[in-house]
């Protein structure tokens, strides 16, 4: 997994006076885990609701994006919790045709 971000601060300018914003970055990255599991449910023979559950759980190290670069941030590493919840309806027009083969003489 990969994060990546940019925000501005209150800060000196290098070599400046006074206060400017300034910009910082940082990205993270690691190794995680993923599971899951679903439910459909056919209401006709082409709308059917659906439903999904899942959770990932990944360990992130997080680095500076300014000078000096890919040292590990002050922070260091943090795990990180995604929870997904999805309901909705799923609408296939195909329709199955039951074809039957005669035998021939």
């Amino acid at each position: 997994m990969h994060m990546y971000d940019t925000f501005f601060f209150p800060g000196a300018p290098p070599g400046g006076v006074g206060q400017q914003m300034v910009q910082e970055g940082r990205y993270s990255q690691g190794v995680g885990s993923v599971a899951g599991a679903g439910l459909e449910y056919s209401l006709t023979r082409s709308l059917a609701l659906t439903t999904e559950l899942s959770a990932m759980r990944s360990r992130m190290t997080t680095y500076r994006l300014t000078n000096p670069t890919s040292v590990p941030d002050a922070a260091g590493s943090y795990w990180m919790t995604s929870l997904r919840y999805m309901f909705g309806l799923k609408y296939n027009p195909v329709r199955a045709l039951k074809l039957v083969q005669k035998a021939t003489p």
